[in-house]
């Protein structure tokens, strides 16, 4: 992670009196994406900006920001540990399912319902977040051959839980998550793997060292 500091001093006369946050923010990223790098967070005169308090920042003069710090990291290093963290993720999930879904023998109890919409949750976040990835990895060229079959497959198994949840048949939900999801999900501990050991050999053209306040150009009406 990298941070990046400047003042309203060094924004003087690129922007004018109309111009908002969501104009510095909007500049900012441009310009880092322009570096292969991503913005992870703003601090704006010493707080960081959660999304929802960045979004409500937005419309505010841009005069307000007295001091801007804002945190980066590189697509490819971002990238390398969204995956690895599945990786990590992805047997615990499967000792969640063995653990506290095959192993409880009151399906109907307030716990039990707990851990299927916790279980749920879980299998969303990693879908939504293997939707985030391919983009990027297509941009660092990793050979995503195999990733079809895979997403054919998940989504089935989570058609699956979903119907089963929805119909509360969970005898039909607990096969589906021994043997469907199981299965699907060593497969994607495997197809990981082999996408970060091609993620980390992949060499792209040295990223300028600093934001360049001098490309900014000016925005806003006037």
């Amino acid at each position: 992670m990298e941070a990046f500091n400047f003042t309203a001093q060094d924004l003087d006369g690129f922007f004018d009196d109309s111009s908002r946050m969501s104009d510095l923010f909007t500049w900012i990223e441009t310009e880092f994406a322009s570096q292969g790098k991503l913005v992870c967070q703003f601090v704006i005169n010493g707080k960081k900006l959660s999304e929802k308090e960045e979004l409500d920042l937005a419309p505010q003069p841009i005069s307000m920001a007295l001091k801007i710090k804002v945190l980066v990291q590189s697509e490819q290093e971002l990238v390398i540990d969204v995956m690895e963290s599945w990786i990590l993720a992805l047997p615990e999930l499967e000792t969640f399912i063995d653990n506290h879904l095959l192993k409880n023998p009151d399906r109907q109890s307030a716990s039990f319902i707990d851990d299927i919409l916790q279980l749920n949750h879980q299998q969303e976040s990693f879908v939504e977040s293997l939707m985030s990835l391919k983009r990027p990895l297509k941009r660092l060229n990793v050979n995503m051959s195999g990733w079809d079959s895979l997403e054919k497959a998940l989504h089935h198994y989570v058609l699956q839980c979903v119907k089963a949840v929805e119909s509360k048949n969970f005898v039909l939900l607990l096969q589906a998550v021994e043997y469907d999801g199981c299965e699907v999900f060593n497969k994607w501990k495997h197809q990981l793997s082999l996408a970060v050991e091609e993620v980390k050999n992949f060499k792209s053209e040295p990223p300028r060292a600093v934001l360049d306040l001098s490309s900014l150009r000016k925005v806003g009406s006037g």
